[in-house]
């Protein structure tokens, strides 16, 4: 069945069904959340031939723009006249390097934890993350920009309100020290937050905010987050590329 579905996603983007797809959705904003890329990908790490032909996918049908500027027209109630997607990583494993190499100067935004800020190995979900120095020279990369994902990969949602903002303010302050410029972006690890987390996060300085699913109905009205596409490290190209398609429907 797996390998009937293989055969058959592809050709129904020949049919230019992803166009039919994008056709069902008035709505032109979406937000994409990929992980890692490696020669040896997992369900935290997509293949590195698969991502390229993502990129390339993306680039010949979507405008790929800056986070910043989509939260801007968010913001400020624009619309854009033509599908528009902006790319995040999460995690800041140590193959974020890789993927700029594929976006080559395609705009992306890269969330890092607290930890990437320090000298020495460091994990996550058993993956290698970013080193002081590979963060700093990421931050370097054209059209990258860097934003916070806690210190440690942290539940915000289960920790205690005081908690939380000691630890915003660190990570904050950690990684403009290292980048050498404002951290204005925060994504929530395991997409997890709330009204008064949101709060905080925008008293201590973060001007954008990202969630994976809105958790309340009241984050519609809430121009500071905006909602992403979780893209798959476990299905192939042309499913995710109909997935993205799929998921302007899904609104902002």
């Amino acid at each position: 069945m797996k390998q009937l579905f293989r055969l058959i996603v592809p050709v129904l983007i020949w049919l230019r069904f992803d166009k039919f797809l994008l056709s069902l959705s008035s709505n032109n904003m979406l937000i994409l959340v990929y992980h890692g890329v490696s020669h040896n990908p997992d369900r935290h790490n997509m293949n590195i031939d698969q991502f390229r032909k993502d990129i390339k996918y993306l680039s010949k049908n979507f405008n790929i723009i800056p986070l910043e500027t989509m939260f801007k027209v968010y913001q400020s109630g624009g619309r854009y006249s033509n599908k528009t997607i902006s790319i995040t990583f999460d995690d800041g494993f140590c193959n974020s390097i890789i993927a700029t190499d594929i976006l080559d100067g395609i705009p992306a935004t890269f969330f890092v934890t607290g930890l990437s800020t320090l000298s020495g190995t460091r994990r996550i979900v058993d993956r290698l993350l970013l080193d002081y120095h590979q963060l700093k020279r990421l931050s370097e990369v054209k059209g990258v920009t860097i934003g916070c994902h806690s210190k440690h990969h942290s539940d915000y949602a289960t920790m205690s309100l005081k908690s939380v903002e000691v630890d915003m303010i660190q990570t904050k302050q950690d990684i403009e020290s290292v980048i050498g410029k404002p951290c204005d972006f925060i994504a929530y690890t395991y997409g997890s937050y709330n009204e008064e987390i949101k709060d905080k996060a925008t008293k201590i300085g973060h001007k954008y905010q990202l969630a994976v699913k809105y958790k309340s109905p009241l984050d519609k009205r809430d121009q500071r987050i905006m909602p992403r596409h979780c893209v798959s490290n476990t299905t192939t190209h042309s499913s995710n590329m109909l997935q993205i398609c799929n998921a302007f429907r899904n609104g902002i």
